[in-house]
């Protein structure tokens, strides 16, 4: 077919089954005439996403500030009140002992630990409760002597990532190691961490740690995988649009996001995305607040530019995560969610969330209602959408276009289609949106929606030669994920139970910004709660009674083909220490 003829086509019809062969053809090469085509489809898309709604009601928007950051400081706040406040959290954070972390379980894991963090056994004076624990990192994070990849091809000499090691470690990775935690080494994620499926065609992979047909969402799908399979007590990820909370909730596991700004994963030399959080997938929810609380403390050089608001304004830096609600016994919460909202999800999903509810409805104190509302929800999403694509496009557009999936391709022409009066138009609605949170956020503690609208999907065929362009499917996962990344909220997911096809099911937790102690504190009740009615994956390994029988393989080596998935993203597996 013609190159005009094709592109013809795609303008007449939506990319749906018919067309994905034909779409993933056209977008393997770099010539004039196939950049055409793609440019064409994200013109088609962007305006069947329904950018021409959304600029009409942007215009008349009247605002000018976003009600967050600085919404929680009046102007007669002193900055010695802003000291006693920090110092009363770090009193608090200082105390807090409820661990629960998981112990390292198979053996190889066991003595490579214990090997590279002689402390525990020699001195019994560990740096904290992280020390000895072992862990992996999303290909994103920089990661010294490890190459930074971001999820493409290492094996594509066209790569210009290979063979190229960061030389020194992001500020999170650093706390952790200084906290005494063991770098193992980086995890499988889609290319630049672009698709929320996960699924990395040039490493097959990962898979689902519960069922080995299905995605394990992304794209911090490798870094769940190891998770979910025991592997690992935690692991780190980056979160523009559910990509901790997305694969963290399809694995049955636990995903963290903090306040935008909170965690400094940034330096110097690294670009902010506006929709970046960095945070934890975890066994449980304790787990993932020990883990938070050496995060957000990070010495970090760099200066994020919520610094500048609240210095420029208010002359004292910006506040800290309160974990103090994870100390307290007999904590209450008001909670409000849209019955319209959990309605469009997968029916046993809904029934699981309204078990959640009466359950909550029972607990001295607290009090759950459907009175949370807001309009424009389309609106809303499609803002967060293209801020983040136009930001991926910026951060990637020099790169290699051909050594691409065909999906990365479509996404970043998709970017490229994004003009200066639609950013604009995204960033009042985001203003807009904000106030409408904030609105809601004066009646409640927190916001409670499903984790995922429907459980872990089969992986398509045909997925590892022409990738995955599914707006539909990526439209159904979105949908709990984009008010955090679009107005910075921390939010915790959790698993409950599993569905009757074994695949996990669960919760999120949505809170003000810097309140992502009560978020954590919410998740933990309500997964305390439902514990027992939560499965492990088949093929778990940390079972330390399994492992010491013999009944959990210990040879990482002949592991099945699913867990060495999870570190396939580098060739590089070496433990790191401080």
């Amino acid at each position: 077919m013609p190159i005009t003829a094709a592109l013809l086509l795609f303008l007449a019809v939506p990319l749906q089954a018919a067309s994905k062969t034909l779409a993933a053809c056209l977008a393997n090469g770099h010539c004039s005439s196939k950049a055409m085509v793609r440019s064409g489809v994200g013109q088609k898309t962007l305006g069947d996403l329904g950018v021409p709604k959304l600029k009409a009601f942007a215009k008349d928007l009247k605002n000018e500030k976003i009600k967050w950051p600085v919404y929680r400081i009046s102007k007669d706040v002193q900055v010695r009140d802003f000291q006693e406040r920090k110092l009363e959290i770090q009193a608090r954070l200082s105390t807090f002992g409820r661990n629960r972390l998981m112990r390292a379980s198979t053996s190889w894991r066991k003595w490579r630990a214990q090997r590279e963090s002689g402390r525990l056994l020699q001195q019994r004076k560990p740096l904290s409760k992280l020390d000895g624990i072992p862990f992996i990192v999303n290909d994103e994070l920089s990661a010294s002597g490890f190459t930074e990849l971001v999820g493409t091809n290492p094996r594509d000499q066209r790569n210009p990532r290979r063979g190229r090691p960061a030389v020194e470690n992001d500020p999170v990775i650093q706390a952790l190691l200084d906290a005494g935690a063991i770098l193992f080494g980086t995890s499988v994620l889609h290319e630049y961490g672009i698709s929320p499926v996960g699924y990395n065609a040039g490493h097959q992979g990962p898979l689902n740690a519960f069922d080995q047909t299905r995605f394990t969402g992304g794209s911090s799908g490798g870094s769940a995988t190891g998770v979910a399979l025991g592997l690992f007590p935690f692991a780190i990820g980056f979160d523009g649009d559910g990509s901790v909370r997305i694969p963290a909730s399809w694995s049955g596991v636990v995903g963290a996001i903090p306040t935008f700004g909170a965690v400094r994963y940034d330096n110097a030399e690294t670009e902010i995305f506006t929709t970046l959080h960095c945070g934890p997938i975890a066994a449980n929810v304790a787990d993932a607040a020990i883990v938070m609380s050496v995060m957000a403390n990070t010495k970090n050089q760099g200066d994020h530019f919520c610094d500048k608001v609240y210095r420029d304004r208010f002359g004292v830096p910006m506040p800290e995560i309160n974990f103090a609600p994870l100390h307290d016994k007999d904590p209450t919460f008001t909670i409000g969610y849209d019955t319209a909202w959990v309605h469009d999800s997968d029916p046993e999903i809904e029934t699981m969330f309204y078990e959640d509810r009466d359950w909550i409805q029972q607990q001295p104190g607290w009090s759950i209602h459907d009175n949370f509302m807001t309009t424009h929800w389309k609106e809303q999403a499609l803002a967060h959408t293209l801020i983040i694509v136009s930001e991926f496009h910026r951060n990637y557009k020099n790169d290699k276009i051909e050594m691409l999936e065909p999906n990365t391709k479509f996404f970043l022409a998709l970017g490229s289609e994004i003009d200066k009066e639609m950013i604009d138009a995204a960033e009042r609605v985001k203003k807009w949106a904000s106030e409408q949170w904030m609105q809601q956020f004066e009646h409640m503690d927190a916001v409670i929606t499903p984790a995922m609208a429907v459980p872990a999907q089969h992986i398509e065929d045909g997925i590892d030669e022409n990738g995955l362009f599914d707006a539909t499917l990526v439209s159904t996962m979105l949908k709990y994920r984009w008010p955090s990344n679009l107005m910075g909220f921390p939010s915790v997911t959790a698993t409950v139970r599993n569905n009757k096809d074994e695949l996990p099911i669960g919760i999120q937790v949505i809170c003000r910004p810097f309140e992502d102690g009560k978020c954590l504190a919410l998740a933990k009740k309500i997964e305390e709660h439902f514990e027992g009615r939560r499965e492990h994956p088949e093929q778990w390994g940390g079972d330390l009674e399994k492992t010491s029988s013999g009944e959990v393989n210990n040879d990482v080596k002949e592991m099945p083909s699913v867990t060495r998935l999870v570190m396939a993203a580098t060739s590089e597996v070496e433990p790191r220490v401080r």
